[in-house]
């Protein structure tokens, strides 16, 4: 489990040991869903209708409609967990203390 924060354009930094678990490259594109009170990443999803962005660099940007959503902004935590048996990254708002986590801005 990471615990990171977005930029204020909405980018967030995945650790490179998450993508490389996950099979994600440079220049691949995420599908990214809200569930609940959470966002799923996956590489790949049968509804193609999904939003999408491009993973550069270690980053992508989450949508402003997903951000409004489960008000997320620049100062929120957020944690990032990998489920390498489902190819997808979860990514959801922190509303608790942390202390023990691995944290990067």
């Amino acid at each position: 489990m990471y615990v990171r924060k977005i930029t204020n354009s909405g980018q967030i930094s995945i650790p490179k040991e998450l993508y490389q678990v996950l099979d994600i490259n440079d220049g691949d594109y995420l599908f990214i869903n809200q569930e609940k009170n959470q966002l799923v990443i996956q590489s790949s999803h049968p509804d193609k209708s999904l939003n999408q962005c491009i993973f550069r660099r270690g980053k992508f940007t989450i949508p402003t409609e997903l951000r409004k959503i489960l008000n997320i902004n620049n100062s929120t935590l957020l944690m990032i967990q990998a489920y390498p048996e489902e190819s997808s990254l979860s990514i959801k708002p922190l509303n608790q203390h942390v202390e023990s986590i691995d944290y990067y801005k």
